[in-house]
């Protein structure tokens, strides 16, 4: 069984390491796009890049055909939400690198899985804020539950780590207070 925990852990470790670098990747392209759209640079063969988001209600296919202040929103936002999910994975492979099957409930961990949950209010509260912006700007305002809107997601995601985080919180408490009496 420990074993098979091990295995999985370390996959886990893996597949988020190989994300975070993508991740990683591609915040820095979208930061240099950005600098240069604002100076106004001849961006050369990053010009052949054709970058779609999944924005507000629609995908938009090519950022750089829109107008340069909407293009600098647009990144803008782009680069604040990866710098954020990029925060969020690095702290799960932080808890990661700490667990131990042996020892799995300590102050540390339930600190950063607090981390966690608060990461995913604040990039669900993002895009739900940034989607709301945009529908006000059209003049559409529309509010949905959609299950495939990220913002939504995240929200559910913060809601259960939190959840997660309060029960760990008691586990923890109970060690420490089961560790007072022996």
């Amino acid at each position: 069984m420990k074993l098979n925990s091990d295995f999985i852990l370390e996959i886990l470790k893996i597949f988020f390491w190989i994300f975070t670098l993508i991740l990683g990747i591609a915040i820095s392209i979208l930061v240099l796009i950005f600098f240069f759209t604002i100076f106004g640079i001849d961006m050369g063969s990053l010009k052949e890049i054709k970058i779609s988001i999944t924005l507000f209600s629609g995908k938009i296919k090519d950022i750089q055909s829109l107008g340069k202040l909407k293009s600098i929103f647009i990144l803008g936002y782009s680069i604040l939400e990866g710098l954020l999910q990029l925060v969020f994975f690095l702290t799960v492979i932080k808890i990661l690198k700490k667990i131990s099957l042996n020892s799995t409930f300590s102050t540390e961990i339930y600190f950063l899985i607090s981390k966690i949950a608060k990461l995913a209010l604040l990039i669900g509260s993002l895009s739900f804020l940034v989607n709301m912006g945009n529908e006000l700007i059209h003049g559409n305002l529309n509010i949905s539950a959609d299950l495939n809107s990220k913002s939504l997601q995240f929200f559910l995601v913060s809601g259960v780590v939190y959840i997660i985080a309060q029960v760990y919180k008691r586990a923890v408490d109970l060690q420490n207070e089961s560790d007072l009496t022996i």
